[in-house]
């Protein structure tokens, strides 16, 4: 009974025992432009053990043009394909638009008359293609140095939409310049010119440490911290 007793004690104990450390892993992207250090709080004798990737990016061509202005003559380019429309107050109660894929309107693909000022967007067109557009205003008032008068105004123009996005270019591997210091910047702890590194910092005394990241260009980096607690981060 004494032997049952004991090891019904000793069981709870082992398995109270220390556990086995937690690994916590963080992951951060960020643009060399608008942050290119990373502040550490790091206790004496500590390791800090990361990872870290840089990355050119890509430029990506200019946004279509997303309004298409009804100005009699006018011509656009690059013109959405899910354009907005706008125009002139003439102060109508009613105003109609069409939208052709030919001069002579044979073509109709979008036609319907508007009482706001603001209409909604136009129904989706194709890439690039070219559109012609009639905007008539009935009953506008019109003045002239020699006649006054009630009319209907006939506006016609044309617009091109964009062309159809191409897959963004993969991002190429760029360099910077990496190097950790101490809160005194008084001590580097490992530097080099490279697009990706693989480091682990052991903190000589309790501080704070930054890792450095230089580049001329914007980059875009990718960090992965692998430690035995979580940090906690702040960019400079």
């Amino acid at each position: 009974m004494k032997t049952l007793l004991w090891i019904s004690l000793i069981l709870p104990l082992l398995a109270c025992s220390s556990p086995e450390p937690i690994n916590y892993v963080q992951e951060f992207e960020f643009v060399t432009s608008e942050a290119n250090a990373l502040e550490l709080h790091l206790a004496k004798g500590e390791t800090f053990q990361g990872y870290f990737s840089a990355w050119t990016i890509p430029e990506l061509p200019p946004p279509p043009e997303s309004t298409v202005l009804l100005l009699e003559g006018a011509t656009q380019d690059n013109v959405s394909i899910q354009p907005t429309f706008g125009w002139h107050d003439y102060e109508v109660s009613e105003y109609r638009l069409s939208i052709a894929t030919d001069p002579k309107f044979d073509n109709i693909v979008y036609d319907r008359p508007f009482t706001e000022f603001s209409p909604p967007a136009a129904a989706y067109l194709q890439y690039n293609t070219a559109y012609y557009w009639r905007f008539i205003v009935p009953d506008v008032f019109i003045a002239t140095p020699t006649d006054s008068r009630y009319d209907t105004l006939d506006l016609r123009g044309t617009f091109v939409t964009q062309q159809k996005p191409s897959p963004p270019p993969a991002p190429e591997s760029a360099e910077l310049v990496f190097y950790v210091m101490n809160y005194w910047q008084q001590t580097i702890l490992d530097t080099g010119r490279v697009h990706s590194h693989t480091f682990e910092i052991e903190a000589s005394e309790s501080s704070v440490y930054y890792l450095v990241f230089n580049a001329v260009d914007a980059l875009k980096v990718s960090l992965i911290y692998n430690g035995q607690r979580p940090l906690p981060i702040r960019w400079r």
